[in-house]
């Protein structure tokens, strides 16, 4: 069974929606009752992709984080970071991280920083989702990231001893001048910093930024927010908070909380990309509902809008100019519209049956846009052009 892997936390219904999905894609050869010779089991640790998810480029490379997720029994292998020339899309290098399941990239200057969640436990009977390892953020430095044999710096994020659900680092944005590191937990409503001049922990999981009862199940999508703001998405309430990144409180401008949800039932904010220029501004995914929602913060109290229905499990969004990009996992597709004039542009990019795209980012080839799109079951990467919709490149 294909795992359709979001945030591996949250409310029992979405623990149900992440259980019934498509077919894995790695299966294990047996042998042929009228051959006489076995088969050998392929060896996942000489794979160059294994379980992607987050996908970045930066510095002529494309960098491609790896859960080492087994479908079969629900484990992590050791993670790492694959890092593929752009210009032949070679894969030359894999680096491996400290800690288990590495899930999110953001490019800053001249390093690629590393989130890795860890790993967690659900107790069917009360509905939790609990932390059983450490996380960490770690760093790789681009000019060297070819040949590099480990991540040049590793930031611990250990989860709570005192309060259980309090832990697992899943989301990652920076405040918009680069100094914090902020990381929403995908256990409860947590809120991790790091000063990634100092590479210190200022707020961890014995003092997170508490946006909600820690002994709750929920999780935390952010994104980077205006000047002295990181938004901070409540999977279980719909609800997204802004967060003064000066003193880590909820914000007064442009406003502490709105309700961000669209059917009055848990719509799910799974995923939330902000653009500093036009109306809206910031993009909310609700990954239950299947929908996206606009807000315009410029406004003081923000307005929210209905953007467009997605299509089946939505699991993330980037925005490029004009454009707003949705990685639709369960139709095996990327969609897309022009924000300005709220016109669909349709399928941009479709997969073969069993993909379960997972992430993609932007980028530059050659001065045209190219989509690089992540397949979470065909452990492959895709170079995608939007505009025909063709698949250029693939690395696998």
């Amino acid at each position: 069974m294909l795992l359709h892997r979001v945030p591996l936390v949250l409310a029992a219904s979405f623990l149900a929606w992440q259980g019934c999905l498509l077919e894995d894609d790695k299966s294990v050869d047996v042998t042929d009752p009228l051959d006489t010779t076995v088969s050998e089991v392929e060896d996942p640790s000489t794979w160059d992709f294994h379980g992607p998810e987050g996908v970045v480029a930066s510095g002529g490379y494309v960098f491609v984080a790896n859960t080492a997720f087994d479908g079969s029994d629900g484990s992590y292998g050791t993670g790492f970071v694959t890092v593929v020339r752009q210009s032949d899309f070679a894969v030359v290098n894999k680096v491996t991280t400290t800690q288990r399941n590495p899930q999110a990239l953001i490019a800053h200057d001249d390093k690629v920083y590393v989130l890795c969640s860890g790993t967690t436990d659900y107790d069917d009977a009360k509905k939790l989702v609990t932390p059983t390892s450490d996380g960490s953020l770690e760093a790789i430095d681009v000019p060297t990231a070819a040949t590099a044999f480990a991540p040049q710096t590793v930031i611990q994020l250990p989860r709570s001893t005192g309060n259980p659900l309090v832990g697992y680092p899943s989301s990652l944005a920076f405040s918009a001048d680069g100094q914090f590191a902020y990381a929403g937990s995908g256990t409860t409503a947590a809120l991790f910093k790091v000063d990634l001049e100092t590479n210190k922990v200022l707020r961890g999981a014995i003092d997170p930024i508490v946006l909600g009862d820690l002994a709750s199940t929920d999780s935390i999508a952010v994104a980077t927010g205006p000047d002295e703001v990181i938004f901070a998405g409540s999977f279980n309430r719909d609800q997204v908070f802004a967060v003064d990144t000066s003193t880590d409180l909820k914000a007064t401008n442009p406003f502490q909380v709105i309700d961000a949800g669209k059917t009055g039932n848990m719509d799910g904010v799974l995923h939330m990309v902000y653009r500093d220029t036009g109306v809206p501004d910031l993009f909310v995914l609700l990954g239950l509902a299947s929908v996206v929602q606009g807000v315009t913060t410029a406004m003081g109290q923000a307005g929210v809008e209905f953007l467009l229905n997605t299509e089946t499990y939505p699991n993330r969004l980037a925005v490029h100019g004009d454009t707003l990009y949705v990685v639709n996992s369960g139709n095996n597709n990327v969609t897309a519209m022009t924000i300005s004039s709220r016109e669909s542009l349709g399928r941009v990019a479709i997969f073969e049956p069993g993909t379960n795209p997972y992430e993609l980012t932007v980028a530059d080839k050659d001065g045209s846009t190219v989509l690089y799109v992540t397949g979470f079951s065909t452990n492959a990467l895709y170079e995608v052009d939007p505009d025909s919709g063709s698949i250029l490149r693939v690395a696998q």
